[in-house]
């Protein structure tokens, strides 16, 4: 009786882990396309090489090739931005806007301060808030991200930006 009751714990407990482990999954995706900063597409991939933002230009990140089915419903989304400052002194602050219409309106604003002149750092801005968000407002061309670097003057406001994703945690 003992051996049949730890064997249907067993399977009991394992069935509860697959279901935990599979009930949230996460979905992480780089953009495809860009424009504004000094070769922007380095933020593609986290590889050491950067997109360069400066004088207080705009650098629009999109496609990020969610298909996220249209039933799901969304618990959260996250950009992570790898990034360093030119000026080890100055206060320099990295700017980013989402918009969830492919770029007609924008969220808030969220500022992300670079604290490293030598190493990047990773930062995870937490967008979740910002809109109702559904997988029509993250799939195709809908997600874009808007960013900008801030300093008080040159070469303060100078930032590296070496990667870019999005991170999408469904229900």
């Amino acid at each position: 009786m003992t051996a049949v009751f730890v064997f249907v714990a067993l399977v009991f407990t394992i069935q509860i882990i697959k279901r935990v482990s599979a009930a949230n999954p996460i979905i992480i995706m780089s953009p495809q396309s860009c424009h504004g900063w000094k070769d922007c597409e380095q933020a593609f991939t986290k590889d050491e090489q950067a997109a360069i933002g400066h004088l207080r230009i705009f650098g629009i990140w999109r496609d990020y090739s969610f298909k996220i089915p249209l039933g799901a419903m969304v618990n959260s989304v996250a950009i992570r931005s790898d990034a360093k400052k030119v000026d080890c002194v100055a206060t320099t602050t990295l700017i980013m806007r989402v918009s969830n219409d492919a770029g007609r309106t924008y969220g808030p604003i969220h500022e992300v301060p670079l604290t490293s002149c030598t190493d990047y750092q990773t930062d995870w801005t937490d967008v979740s808030a910002d809109f109702v968000w559904t997988p029509g407002g993250l799939n195709g061309a809908s997600l874009v991200l808007l960013v900008q670097c801030i300093g008080p003057k040159a070469p303060s406001d100078t930032c590296f930006l070496d990667w870019l994703p999005v991170q999408v945690s469904l229900f």
